[in-house]
């Protein structure tokens, strides 16, 4: 039970954060607003995750892996015949909703060559995984 409870808390963070993220950017959204949004104190928002770039971080890992999955799943025997399904695919991309893409993209959040600090604050680098494995 506390467990379920605790991935509870974890999904509504999430969810809160990827709203307030699309509406206002991640550089303008506060841990105060996610927490307000999500319905929970900054103890619990600290509690799952140190920083409010954990939760950036956290949210780019799942849309990743979803990636991966619909990398899989089209996957074909040879590099051609796998961008061709995926060149069939991109009408379906074009379908969805502008804010299922706008929070990472196009909300505020810089990459950190662009940042007035120079900063590196998201290794999104990092993270990037190779679509086509040897």
């Amino acid at each position: 039970m506390p467990q379920q409870r605790a991935e509870e808390t974890r999904g509504r963070i999430l969810d809160a954060a990827v709203k307030k993220f699309a509406i206002a950017g991640y550089d303008a959204t506060s841990v105060d607003e996610i927490c307000g949004e999500a319905g929970v104190s900054k103890g619990a928002f600290y509690h799952h995750f140190p920083t409010k770039q954990a939760v950036f971080l956290a949210l780019m890992q799942g849309w990743l892996a979803m990636i991966d999955m619909g990398m899989e799943a089209v996957r074909k025997e040879t590099v051609p015949e796998t961008l061709v399904t995926m060149t069939n695919l991109l009408p379906v991309f074009s379908r969805l909703p502008r804010t299922a893409c706008r929070c990472s993209w196009n909300s505020g959040f810089r990459p950190a060559a662009t940042r007035p600090s120079g900063r590196r604050s998201l290794p999104l680098i990092a993270t990037t995984r190779n679509t086509f494995r040897n």
